[in-house]
């Protein structure tokens, strides 16, 4: 919420000069915290108020005015040159930037001819001085401006000066939405005393009617309206609003309309209290109801978009059809128009959750809206409507019909809540004397009384409907004694013992930052659509997305079954914006249906697109073998070792069939796949060149044991080649596991190097295999021949079992 600072002094007495500055850190150090601290109205020098002694056509020029003002009331004319067209009568104040004078953007000021004529300075519209975007005509001061000094410095005479607070205002803190509520909150701080705005309206009533005579309300669901009040205005001029008014609005957010709309907003701004005026000459049957909505029913709201509403909408209505929907927006029929001149002006509570579904489900979001969705205080709601009357009279030149019609089925009355002081201390940590705890909660409006048991009775206000519990009292106590008052102490607990938790996901990530790949922290929803472009087989229970009752969007609206959808929709996002080398991983939770109710595996998944950017050959393009060795990566950084084989997966989903792979564990079980993406897939989400990646099941991974440190090596080892003809269809893994099955106590490791298939050089059917056999013992020199013996017996068992050639 936005909030004038200027507003704020006036809502409280200080008793002493307190700066924005400590404003703003008294209520960010209480809970409210001040996101933006913004001066307004500094921007600009050498404007001044100027009167309008005489005005005549330009000689040269059809559209400009030569205007002669003055800047004292025996001063000297100056001659301005003005091309707006509604140039006040002689009399007439306006805002003369002097030559000399800087404007919003360093602009400086002086005499030029316009036309023929020597021009001094200008007279200044809104969006010359950054006040408003209006640039229709220059600012012509009303009435209230009359005693206004000649020459007086524009900006200080007319309270334009300002600091605008940003302030992020808990949801539970309905009574902080509007300026008397923040100001409250100072004068508890600050050690002041809070103040009310004037709604006396002995001065503005006409006592000659009634406002039960000129209408009636009914409200049809009590719960949904615990309070309406309705009070007339009559003999109202609709016209502009007087500039501290429209100044006032501007810096909260709100753009000036005229006097008759601005009064209800900057009442809502002032109180936290909505309100809505209609014009009562278009109000049918001159009564007013309150009800839910009957199915099928339309209407035409303010932004004149045609509504159709279900039975959960709450509308106000007149003698025949709905003029307003409650508490979210206003109704076309009866809108304030320029002929107005009879206002019945609405001060009404809603209950909560019927703005929230009505407001959400029509994406219509107001400021109305925003107040009543957190509570607004039904008690509030006849002093907003006599504030708002007083403002109306007074603007508007006006009375208010005698009387109101306020319809108050089940009063809500205050609370009262208990305290004991030994809990206070024991949450707070601070020992607060009684009457320091009574006089802080008073400060709040809160009224506590001690009893015989040391259990404070505190009464707590309407207003304050975040509080009905004895914590919420306590906070209260610390938030106004202060924060920074609570010393630093170590809780006293008992250290339980915990399991160890299961290190595959800090070493996995672990080896995926250090192999070069980046985390990915996406939504754990996505949208139905991107699931479909994943093209999974009929039947497979990740086509069957949970449905969330509430989503914020479309996009997110399903709970993920996949990690793959929103990964490759992020490799889209990158090359979209010019990112073509992406490496992604992302760690996290899919949710799927299973029989016995939700499952959540956890799952590990990588992306890979753009060029290779391994040693061997940098620059290259992708291919499998990049994202096996990612994999091989992965299971080395988690174990230690590299304890998976690959097999060919033909019935591959999401990737290619003929260039992917299963990833299976030591005991042959499938814990993920690996490969490119197929290329239909591919087409889905827009993706550019060959996308590579791989899936692994966390969850079906046994748990890593404890490292443990090995001496390194002290005597050299030795290698042999082993290059065979093999049939082109068996795989790598194949030839390991017969290696390995050699069960040779010399062998320290197996690297295959060449996996060579060019028809040119190999004959039909076949592919040439290079590997590399390194032997080593931790305690003597091995000799040639000693390897050669071990090596000989695995060659001649890869031969003979893979039917194989020496090459």
């Amino acid at each position: 919420m936005l909030a004038s600072w200027n507003w704020l002094k006036e809502l409280v007495d200080f008793g002493r000069e307190v700066s924005a500055e400590e404003g703003a850190r008294a209520l960010t150090s209480s809970g409210l915290e001040v996101e933006e601290f913004r001066p307004v109205g500094d921007d600009f020098t050498g404007v001044v108020i100027a009167e309008v002694v005489s005005k005549e056509a330009h000689p040269n020029a059809d559209k400009l005015t030569v205007v002669h003002v003055r800047d004292s009331e025996d001063g000297d004319t100056t001659l301005v040159i003005c091309g707006a067209p509604n140039v006040p009568e002689p009399g007439g104040r306006v805002l003369w930037a002097k030559p000399g004078a800087v404007l919003p953007g360093g602009f400086e000021l002086g005499s030029k001819k316009l036309k023929g004529i020597e021009s001094a300075g200008m007279l200044c519209a809104e969006d010359e001085l950054g006040l408003g975007d209006d640039h229709d005509g220059i600012i012509v001061l009303g009435e209230d401006a009359k005693d206004l000094p000649l020459g007086a410095d524009a900006a200080t005479a007319l309270g334009l000066k300002d600091v605008v607070f940003d302030l992020c205002i808990p949801a539970n803190r309905a009574d902080a939405l509007g300026h008397v509520g923040i100001a409250r909150e100072l004068a508890a701080l600050l050690d002041g005393r809070a103040l009310l705005p004037d709604a006396d309206l002995s001065t503005v009533t006409d006592n000659d009617s009634t406002c039960q005579s000129m209408i009636s309300v009914s409200i049809a669901d009590a719960d949904a309206c615990p309070r309406y009040v309705a009070r007339a205005i009559k003999g109202l001029t609709i016209k502009a609003s007087p500039l501290w008014m429209q100044q006032r609005l501007r810096n909260v957010g709100v753009r000036p309309i005229s006097n008759l709309v601005d009064v209800t907003n900057y009442v809502m701004f002032e109180l936290g209290q909505p309100l809505h005026a209609f014009d009562y000459e278009k109000l049918r049957g001159q009564r007013i109801e309150v009800r839910r909505a009957n199915a099928s029913e339309k209407m035409t709201t303010l932004d004149d978009a045609e509504r159709e509403l279900v039975t959960a909408d709450l509308l106000i209505c007149d003698g025949e059809a709905p003029v307003a929907l409650a508490g979210v927006m206003g109704g076309q029929t009866s809108e304030i128009g320029d002929g107005t001149s009879t206002v019945l002006l609405e001060s009404a509570n809603f209950e909560a959750m019927t703005i929230r579904r009505t407001a959400k489900r029509m994406g219509l979001h107001s400021d109305s809206s925003h107040r009543f969705e957190r509570a607004v205080d039904p008690n509030g709601a006849d002093f907003a409507s006599r504030r708002a009357a007083l403002l109306l009279a007074q603007l508007g030149g006006g009375k208010v019909v005698a009387g109101s019609v306020d319809v108050y089925p089940k009063v809500i009355e205050p609370v009262h809540v208990s305290m004991r002081l030994a809990r206070c201390e024991a949450l707070s940590g601070i020992s607060v004397p009684v009457e320091t705890v009574i006089e802080t909660l008073a400060r709040q409006g809160l009224e506590a009384k001690e009893n015989s048991e040391g259990i404070l009775d505190v009464l707590v206000p309407t207003a304050r409907a975040d509080i009905s519990r004895e914590v919420d009292l306590i906070e209260e106590v610390v938030r106004i004694y202060g924060f920074d008052r609570v010393p630093a102490t170590l809780p006293q607990t008992t250290v339980r013992p915990t399991k160890v938790p299961d290190r595959k996901r800090e070493r996995a990530h672990a080896a995926m930052v250090a192999a070069g790949f980046s985390e990915s922290l996406t939504y754990g929803f996505t949208s139905p659509s991107r699931i479909e472009m994943l093209a999974l087989p009929e039947g497979d229970r990740r086509n069957t997305p949970i449905k969330i009752d509430n989503p914020m969007t479309l996009e997110q609206s399903v709970m993920r079954t996949s990690l793959w959808s929103n990964l490759l929709g992020a490799v889209a996002h990158n090359q979209k914006r010019q990112v073509h080398q992406v490496r992604l991983f992302e760690q996290g939770h899919v949710f799927l249906r299973g029989p016995e109710g939700i499952e959540e595996p956890m799952q590990l998944c990588c992306v890979m697109a753009g060029k290779s950017d391994g040693w061997l050959k940098p620059g290259a393009d992708l291919d499998f073998y990049d994202a096996k060795g990612a994999v091989i990566s992965v299971i080395e950084g988690i174990y230690g070792i590299s304890n998976v084989r690959f097999e060919p997966n033909p019935k591959a989903t999401v990737l290619h069939p003929g260039i992917s792979a299963s990833i299976l564990d030591s005991e042959g079980k499938e814990i993920g796949c690996v490969g490119e993406i197929h290329p239909s897939i591919r087409k889905s989400f827009d993706l550019e060149g060959r996308v590579f990646g791989f899936e692994l099941q966390l969850e079906k991974m046994t748990s890593p044991i404890d490292r443990r440190m090995i001496a390194l090596p002290r005597f050299p080892a030795i290698s042999r080649d082993v290059s065979i003809l093999v049939n082109l269809e068996i795989p790598s893994s194949q030839v390991i596991e017969i290696i390995e099955s050699c069960e040779e106590p010399l062998l320290a490791s197996v690297q295959i190097l060449e996996d060579y298939r060019d028809p040119a050089h190999v004959p039909e059917g076949k592919k040439g295999m290079l590997w590399t056999l390194t032997y080593r013992v931790s305690d003597k020199t091995l000799t040639d021949k000693v390897v050669d013996k071990a090596h000989k017996a695995i060659e001649s068992k890869l031969l003979e079992e893979l039917g194989a050639t020496r090459r």
